[in-house]
């Protein structure tokens, strides 16, 4: 089977229609009234953003590959559930070991600039302009790195982001095991994160709903997070994850992938880790999108 292109995917037929139109325009006191939440891996992009951030770094301090000595080994304990996903995250990002955290939130800037901002679903980034033309704010929460995570927010002009915090010292490097303080920001704790968004008689997710909202995810992980929104768009999902979204009114968007199905996905993860994936060049209008979000 041929290997997939590793250019970014094109604006395909991803079946998004009416998914802004369906919401009034938000009329809420004391700023916008509404919201549109997204996931970040596999929901703004066809990619997981921690492998794609490991080869952004990795293609820049090819030494830095070491870290598979340390990940490889310890790899097996997270499937059996010995160690915690929160603690395979800091493993994983011992590539980033020594770093000066200053020359981290470099990186982070130019991967949100250049790879995440050429990679990233055109159909996505679509909908995210539809929301702030309509007056909506709109909400980055992912389980991936707060360093990264907030630059990608910045570069697609999103009003919050929530994700895992992970320590980058102000004047330091970084220590083998990052440190994150809190959780892993998954699942529930996507809630916890966002609460400040949450009007004060919001407690119980199942029964309220974030006024004038829409959430969008790939994750099964994230059932929690759209249960929160009065609408909610599944990316690509797997059959079982549509069949779920059907019963609650979930609409499945089609967004066009790089590769095909689960294998595919797996080639650029690999590919991904050992720093030998080489993204699409930043186009001219990802170029003008970066000068602005830096103002």
């Amino acid at each position: 089977m041929a290997e997939p292109d590793s250019s970014s995917p094109v604006d395909g037929p991803d079946h998004v229609a009416d998914a802004v139109d369906e919401l009034p325009v938000p009329d809420g006191p004391g700023g916008p009234g509404g919201y549109g939440v997204f996931d970040l891996d596999h929901t703004l992009l066809p990619f997981d953003t921690q492998m794609l951030f490991c080869n952004h770094v990795l293609r820049q301090h090819w030494w830095r590959r070491f870290y598979l000595l340390i990940f490889l080994p310890l790899a097996p304990f997270a499937v059996i559930r010995i160690l915690s996903s929160r603690t395979m995250k800091r493993v994983f990002l011992s590539y980033l070991w020594g770093m000066k955290g200053e020359t981290v939130r470099e990186h982070a800037r130019s991967f949100a600039e250049e790879t995440v901002a050429s990679s990233a679903y055109p159909a996505m980034v679509k909908r995210i302009e539809e929301f702030h033309a309509k007056g909506y704010a709109t909400v980055l929460n992912t389980a991936s790195p707060q360093f990264y995570a907030e630059e990608i927010a910045r570069v697609f002009g999103m009003q919050h982001c929530y994700g895992t915090r992970v320590v980058v010292p102000e004047n330091g490097r970084m220590p083998l095991f990052p440190k994150i303080t809190g959780p892993n920001n998954k699942n529930s704790a996507k809630l916890k994160a966002m609460e400040e968004l949450f009007p004060e008689e919001f407690d119980d997710y199942p029964r309220h709903r974030l006024p004038f909202s829409h959430g969008f995810t790939d994750s099964e992980n994230d059932i929690p997070l759209l249960h929160c929104c009065e609408h909610g768009s599944l990316v690509n999902p797997d059959d079982i994850f549509r069949q779920e979204g059907e019963l609650r009114a979930w609409k499945p968007i089609w967004p066009e992938r790089p590769y095909k199905g689960g294998l595919g996905d797996l080639t650029f993860r690999i590919r991904q880790a050992l720093g030998f994936y080489k993204p699409r060049p930043a186009t001219s209008w990802m170029k003008v999108r970066r000068r602005r979000s830096r103002h």
